[in-house]
């Protein structure tokens, strides 16, 4: 089952993806913190996107994280996965419509 976060209109990102549409790892709570960061986080699943949209990530993180697109875009095809940040996300949705279920303390979404 294929989960996605619907990215608001403000992200670097949404232009990239169809109505801001970004495929993102499956989620439990658990793995909704990543190990050593500030806040939580959704995972963009790289394998998901088209070449295209990989080029088109690779010069928004180059223009707002610095490095050349050639190095982010290496960065990208070894690691196939982006942290997102759940203030870029307006809410998350698995195929099938079922939402992500958390409870609005855990991430502060309202899902």
């Amino acid at each position: 089952m294929g989960a996605f976060a619907v990215l608001k209109k403000e992200s670097p990102f949404h232009s990239i993806f169809s109505e801001g549409w970004v495929p993102i790892f499956p989620i439990s709570q658990e793995r909704l913190r990543l190990a050593g960061e500030a806040s939580p986080m959704y995972v963009l699943n790289l394998r998901d996107c088209t070449e295209f949209q990989l080029q088109q990530l690779s010069e928004a993180v180059a223009k707002t994280r610095g490095g050349t697109v050639e190095e982010v875009r290496a960065f990208l095809e070894a690691e196939r996965r982006l942290p997102l940040q759940i203030s870029d996300v307006v809410r998350v949705e698995y195929l099938g419509g079922k939402q992500c279920g958390l409870r609005n303390s855990d991430c502060g979404m309202n899902c």
